[in-house]
């Protein structure tokens, strides 16, 4: 998009690379599930494996699986104005944090260069902002390794974002 610094490529992994991958993964799983039995078995004060977040299907496997987008906007629509520090491939988490701000009349974005162990520096600049009636609907989406929202404006635009309280988001 205009004005967004250019971010990185990706490329689909092929079936046999993804289920060779998935295969790793499972005997990683078992093998964990294998030492955590023996451990807790031995009278080890051991929890138990972390609930994984996310969802095992897409609900749109267009826009989940086949491509990703983070913004659906033709030009002159309200999702090609966001900001490039929302992408965290452009703006990683570890040097920039966004913060949304949901009043009765808008939704505004914020954010602020993220010193780990400096709360204090917390410094908030103004990166965009929106009536909150050009706001169509929210959704929450699930995947497998995360939680996102996704924000559709009243125009068709659209564009996911991750989300740490989305549910607070959606109310």
């Amino acid at each position: 998009m205009a004005g967004w610094p250019e971010g990185p490529t990706y490329t689909a992994r092929s079936a046999p690379g993804a289920a060779a991958l998935n295969s790793l993964k499972g005997t990683a799983i078992a093998a964990g599930a294998l030492v955590w039995g023996a451990l807790s078995s031995q009278g080890g004060g051991v929890d138990g494996p972390a609930g994984r977040t996310g969802a095992d299907k897409s609900y749109d496997h267009s826009d989940e699986v086949e491509d990703f987008p983070v913004i659906w906007a033709a030009p002159d629509t309200t999702a090609r104005t966001l900001p490039w520090r929302l992408d965290p491939d452009r703006s990683p988490p570890a040097h920039y944090r966004t913060h949304a701000v949901i009043t009765d009349r808008r939704l505004v974005i914020v954010g602020f260069p993220y010193v780990k162990g400096g709360a204090s520096l917390i410094d908030d600049e103004l990166l965009w902002e929106t009536s909150r009636s050009t706001i169509a609907s929210v959704e929450l989406r699930d995947f497998k390794t995360a939680h996102d929202v996704k924000i559709v404006f009243t125009d068709g635009s659209w564009t996911r974002l991750g989300s740490v309280k989305r549910e607070r988001l959606t109310r």
